[in-house]
């Protein structure tokens, strides 16, 4: 997220912050003997190509390439690769892997130390065959890592084991049956942008294995032509973000969240939450069939190699499902399918919460911006490019001028101070005895405020409404605390919201001045009742 202070001001935190970050990597240039070896042609017994320089290719030179490159250890780490628009199409399966480097034991039995690779940046290339950015283990099921899994720290220490901050940015990768982008377990901060995922693939189009986290696909084109398989994998991987990427070929499933219970005997610790799918498409030309575009908890244990993790006290050793939470799943555009049919939770125990909305079915794709989810937003949990919000939710849900205003940068929240915004809570209520008639008023925001929420409570026979039961009525909520003795012959509202009894919820966003609210209550000797609520005011 960016951080945009008024005033040019900079906080304490923020300043460290950014002192702390790593300072960028010098141009390193690759020399002439470097160059020659990641040129000379691979043979039976040497496949691979060490890049520990700035490796700049052209579109010859690119082709010349038969070697796998590889970005390994701290050597490798900021540099970068620019093909130059080249093809590298003779290397072997894995055309590229950035890994990190194991440099001695640990004093875990079966766990080495390892030195990670990260800050690679690789551009402008098409590349036939895959990428695989890896750590401990080149995938779930390694030795290291599933003897790390059984041993206190292994999420920490399976991510400080791994690359980190690796970036491929204008890249075709073309699969030719090996999974085309592989994010193996641990690895944080990858970012696919601008690219595109194409070929063939045995499995899937993009994997991201257990314990990675952080990784970014945007503005990518998926259209991989996968074998019964989904085209991205969520695999126990955490706060991750898809956004405005186009996705096609999807007859087998778009994008499915699970963790791989028990694969290979390692323990799966974190699970498929906080990921964010925003803005994207979904393209359906032909298909009919089931398979969603996203699946959030698409196994929950069902899979016959659950047991092997079997007998540790946390993560998938004692309980298999795949506890898919706190995703969000927003702003999308499903090309002639519907929402209802296309996104899905079979399952929602224990996959939720999770956040779905604002997502439509469309016979023409819209070009967009991203929006930004909100959570702590008082009115709305998410705005569109260009919009901001100043006032949140505070623990109980009523709202408050936070002193800052978040505004939505194509998906990214900006954050500015902002000290205008202000809250005036606004009481109000009536009451009247031995009348049929009722009574009314109007709750009005002085200045030109605006009417953002408010709670009330009735009582709707003999008595009046206390401190007490108005301060248990929750923010944004119509209360009868008391119902009519005959239900039917009583009523209270507020605005267009009427009630006789139990609980109605009103509308945040009310953005007027002013609002009417009342009660009536019928009896034989005249009715009785009681309306008093809070209002809350905003002034900009």
């Amino acid at each position: 997220m960016t951080c945009l202070l008024k005033r040019g001001t900079w906080s304490v935190g923020l300043l460290m912050a950014v002192l702390a970050l790593p300072a960028a990597a010098v141009a390193a240039p690759c020399t002439a003997a470097q160059w020659n070896a990641i040129l000379a042609p691979a043979t039976e017994t040497s496949v691979e190509a060490v890049v520990d320089c700035d490796l700049t290719l052209t579109p010859l030179s690119a082709a010349a390439i038969t070697r796998r490159l590889v970005f390994l250890g701290a050597p490798s780490t900021g540099r970068t690769l620019d093909c130059g628009g080249g093809v590298i199409e003779n290397a072997p399966l894995s055309t590229i892997e950035v890994r990190s480097r194991e440099v001695g034991p640990s004093s875990i039995a079966g766990v080495s130390t390892w030195e990670r690779v990260s800050n690679v940046t690789i551009r402008n290339c098409e590349l036939v065959g895959s990428v695989r950015i890896m750590g401990m283990a080149s995938n779930g099921e390694g030795a290291q890592l599933r003897a790390s899994s059984r041993v206190s720290g292994h999420v920490s220490r399976a991510r400080a084991a791994a690359p980190s901050g690796i970036t491929l940015d204008g890249v075709t990768i073309r699969g030719i049956g090996r999974i085309p982008l592989y994010i193996a377990p641990g690895v944080q901060g990858t970012t696919l942008i601008r690219s595109h995922i194409t070929g063939t693939s045995s499995s899937v189009a993009v994997y991201l294995d257990a314990e990675s986290t952080r990784t970014t696909l945007r503005d990518n084109e998926i259209d991989t032509n996968t074998t019964g398989r989904e085209l991205v994998a969520i695999d126990a991987s955490s706060h991750n973000r898809i956004i405005s990427n186009r996705f096609s070929s999807l007859e087998d499933g778009g994008i499915y969240l699970y963790r791989n219970c028990g694969e290979g005997g390692t323990i799966r610790i974190t699970t498929p939450s906080s990921n964010e799918i925003i803005n994207n498409v979904f393209y359906y030309a032909t298909y009919s069939g089931s398979n969603p575009a996203v699946f959030l908890g698409a196994r929950n244990g069902n899979r016959n190699y659950c047991g092997l993790d079997a007998g540790f006290g946390y993560g998938s050793s004692v309980d298999d499902r795949d506890f898919a939470t706190e995703n969000v799943v927003m702003q999308n555009q499903l090309y002639v399918r519907s929402v209802a049919d296309m996104i899905q939770t079979r399952w929602p125990d224990p996959n939720s919460p999770n956040y779905v909305g604002h997502n439509t079915t469309v016979t023409s794709a819209v070009s967009r911006l991203a929006g930004c989810y909100v959570p702590e937003a008082y009115t709305t949990d998410f705005i569109s490019h260009g919009r901001g919000v100043d006032v949140f939710r505070d623990g109980a849900g009523a709202p408050y001028c936070g002193g800052i205003q978040l505004t939505c940068n194509d998906g990214d929240l900006q954050y500015a101070w902002d000290t205008s915004c202000r809250i005036d809570e606004l009481p109000f209520g009536c009451a009247i005895s031995g009348s049929d008639e009722g009574c009314s008023g109007v709750v009005f925001c002085p200045s030109f405020g605006q009417l953002i929420g408010a709670r009330a409570a009735c009582n709707l026979e003999y008595g009046s409404i206390s401190d007490a039961q108005l301060a248990s009525v929750p923010p944004d909520m119509l209360s009868v605390v008391r119902a009519s003795d005959v239900p039917a012959e009583g009523s209270c509202w507020l605005g267009r919201n009427t009630l006789s009894v139990g609980n109605l919820g009103i509308a945040r966003t009310l953005r007027i001045s002013s609002e009417g609210y009342g009660c009536r209550e019928h009896d034989g000797n005249g009715g009785e009742c009681h309306i008093r609520g809070a209002a809350w005011c905003y002034y900009p």
